[in-house]
């Protein structure tokens, strides 16, 4: 058995404010796990789109892995970056 490759890409937006419901779209073929950047995590999920609130301001950095139908994990895709600022 091989690991998975890792999961293809995610993307968003660059920017958003504290509080906004935020949505990610990811390209994958298996099951992904979501690092927020914020100690926060998805469940496992196999959807194409996520969405996520920020609740303090600043530079996240978003990344995702997938879990293939084996069980077995892929490494961390690499981050995208999130500037979230404050809702004034």
């Amino acid at each position: 058995n091989k690991l998975p490759t890792r999961p293809f890409k995610l993307f968003t937006l660059p920017i958003t404010k504290v509080g906004k419901l935020h949505r990610i779209f990811i390209s994958n073929r298996y099951k992904v796990k979501v690092d927020f950047g914020d100690k926060n995590y998805s469940e496992w999920i196999t959807s194409k789109i996520i969405s996520h609130v920020w609740q303090i301001p600043g530079l996240y950095h978003i990344k995702i892995i997938s879990i293939d139908d084996n069980g077995m994990l892929s490494k961390w895709s690499k981050p995208s970056s999130i500037l979230v600022i404050p809702n004034i």
